[in-house]
């Protein structure tokens, strides 16, 4: 039995997994809303999202908690009047996710790991779950990097599930069919293992700087001119990688 709750709210989700369970983007879903809940997934202006679009977990029931004791701040943006619903409440949980066609919800992780990059809003999660569904991958974490003031970059942790490792380039390119350009990471790096914290979660502030061996594709193609060698250069010198080759 898989579930996924909060404590504002008591049990959200339920759903018996076993081994004929199919798993889409990667991860075991959560399931569906238990009896007296209902979930809605929104944008940040608390607008329902597109069928099939990550956004924020709703909840709306009347077995919701009243607030946080003596957080006033806390409560208002996140306990609120449920504009349907007089004198009931919805919450936001500060969740992500996503409903699959067959009805069944996935969680994806915060919304406070949800980054701006260049113009374009980027949900972590949806990168790592994407990763996930690589047969090479057992594990996945991406974070953003900020080593210059040229901007920021993405930067994926891959724990491999099988030998030989799957390479930079061989992930780049299967992000690269199922997310825009974008949402590509610029590094790779491989690790045993993800670091943890001593209560067992990803401690995202131990994991290592990029060392350039993952950066880009794993195929390096020469530059073959003086345009080329000079593009290459500037690029090295943009993202901070030690070298970037023309199909990169």
């Amino acid at each position: 039995m898989h579930r996924f709750s909060t404590t504002e709210t008591g049990l959200l989700c339920v759903s018996r997994v076993d081994s004929d369970t199919v798993k889409e983007l990667g991860v075991v879903p959560a399931g569906r809303p238990v009896a007296d809940k209902c979930i809605e997934l929104v944008d940040e202006a608390g607008q329902a999202v597109a069928e099939g679009e990550i956004g924020e977990v709703v909840v709306r029931s009347p077995h919701i908690a009243e607030g946080y004791w003596h957080r006033s701040e806390e409560t208002a943006p996140t306990f609120m009047p449920d504009p349907d619903v007089p004198g009931q409440r919805i919450y936001r949980t500060g969740d992500l996710g996503r409903f699959l066609p067959n009805g069944s919800f996935v969680f994806l992780g915060r919304r406070d790991r949800q980054v701006k990059i260049r113009g374009f809003r980027i949900e972590l999660a949806e990168i790592e779950a994407t990763l996930c569904q690589h047969r090479g991958v057992r594990e996945a974490v991406v974070v953003v990097r900020d080593p210059s003031p040229n901007g920021k970059q993405l930067v994926a942790y891959i724990v491999p599930s099988q030998k030989p490792d799957p390479t930079a380039g061989e992930l780049s390119a299967f992000l690269r069919q199922k997310l825009p350009d974008y949402k590509i990471p610029s590094a790779f790096v491989f690790l045993e293992a993800l670091p943890l914290t001593p209560t067992g979660k990803i401690d995202r502030k131990e994991l290592p700087l990029p060392d350039g061996s993952g950066n880009l594709t794993s195929t390096l193609t020469e530059p073959r001119n003086d345009v080329e060698r000079q593009l290459a250069t500037i690029w090295e010198e943009v993202l901070r990688v030690n070298r970037v080759g023309t199909r990169d």
